[in-house]
């Protein structure tokens, strides 16, 4: 069984309007949404939503030759809500508003043959390295290792971030464009 309230207008103890409803869904007073209450009428207008948000993947398998870092032009935008993803250029994002966001980046490498050799993961800030992940290898000849790396950053409106890879198999080695993808967003309450 179910159980429903119904009413107009809800007012504090001192007797103040609340929240007021024409009694049509449509709310005469703001909705008290977020930290203190901002008087947003939505999650979005409080700030209260993970955008800008994007996640793009390799429209293609990406050739990483040896011994050199390598961006990783990642042109397949699945989604880019606030536009802030350049899917076409310099394979970055920039998400144009002060906050923590979260960033993730997962790439395949294939059939690396080369035992023992490094194979790397890198999150650049600014065109600078700001952290990486890695694999010295210890897979068998002929296997796909996969490198994830997330981390939860504070960037400025005018920060951008880019994804790098690195190799020293000695010759180059694929990122499979299937298993590999970058994804941000804006951390909630961070």
């Amino acid at each position: 069984m179910a159980s429903t309230i119904q009413v107009d207008t809800i007012k504090d103890s001192g007797g103040t309007t609340v929240l007021a409803s024409d009694g049509g869904g449509t709310a005469l007073t703001p909705l008290p949404i977020g930290f203190g209450g901002t008087g947003a009428a939505t999650l979005l207008a409080a700030g209260l939503a993970n955008t800008p948000s994007f996640s793009a993947k390799l429209s293609g398998n990406q050739s990483i030759g040896d011994s050199s870092y390598t961006k990783l032009s990642f042109a397949s935008e699945e989604w880019d809500i606030g536009g802030t993803y350049d899917a076409s250029t310099n394979y970055r994002w920039t998400p144009a508003i002060v906050a923590k966001y979260n960033v993730k980046i997962l790439i395949m490498w294939e059939n690396v043959t080369a035992q023992d050799k490094k194979l790397q993961l890198a999150i650049y800030k600014n065109g600078s390295f700001y952290a990486d992940v890695e694999n010295i290898g210890s897979s068998a000849s002929g296997a796909d290792p996969t490198l994830m790396i997330s981390l939860d950053l504070s960037l400025s409106a005018s920060d951008y971030i880019e994804a790098f890879a690195y190799q020293s198999t000695g010759g180059s080695v694929n990122v499979v464009a299937d298993y590999s993808w970058f994804q941000g967003q804006k951390i909630i309450g961070a």
